[in-house]
């Protein structure tokens, strides 16, 4: 009980934090064969320009702060971000111990939906969109980072979850050693 508790203190203060950064929430309609609507709460840099931006896929468990403290961190880096809600548009708050609905392709499918949004925006340099997943998430964006025959594949990859240390990266398909700042 606690621990809810905790983590649903944790969401509303993660929301009260991004709500002040200058973020917009937008839906657009995932690439998945659902067609869902998807949201996402995207993150503009200060920057003047046209931008690289980062989609971002949440774990298992839904959105967490520490979802949003990447899209602030990656803001401040001068980047662009989404930050993709799989669960809230198909009713769902935790798939961790229930069944994978949606499954990991659905969201690789919102990944793309996503990709497609940012690269339609004035503002990102469609040419540098990359997609970032935590665990579920990270499951999601591998399989993103192999299909290689949309218009929506990413310019690159990285999945972070326990033991996680690579990237993939998208233009020559080489996995490198990923290093945090």
């Amino acid at each position: 009980m606690k621990i809810r508790i905790r983590a649903s203190l944790a969401l509303v203060l993660g929301g009260l934090v991004v709500a002040g950064c200058g973020t917009t929430q937008v839906r657009f309609p995932s690439l998945a064969f659902d067609k869902q609507t998807v949201i996402g709460d995207v993150f503009r840099p200060k920057a003047e320009g046209r931008a690289p931006a980062v989609v971002l896929l949440h774990p298992c468990g839904g959105l967490a702060p520490f979802v949003y403290e990447w899209a602030l961190w990656f803001q401040d880096k001068g980047y662009g971000a989404v930050v993709v809600d799989s669960f809230k548009p198909r009713a769902q708050t935790n798939v961790c111990s229930s069944g994978r609905n949606p499954s990991m392709i659905e969201v690789a499918g919102d990944a793309f939906g996503a990709l497609a949004y940012l690269r339609g925006l004035e503002w990102i340099d469609g040419s540098r969109v990359t997609v970032m997943g935590f665990s579920y998430g990270a499951g999601a964006t591998l399989y993103a980072s192999r299909q290689q025959a949309i218009d929506a594949t990413p310019a690159g990859a990285k999945g972070s979850g326990p033991g996680s240390r690579c990237i993939r990266r998208a233009s020559s398909g080489e996995w490198t050693r990923s290093r945090p700042s």
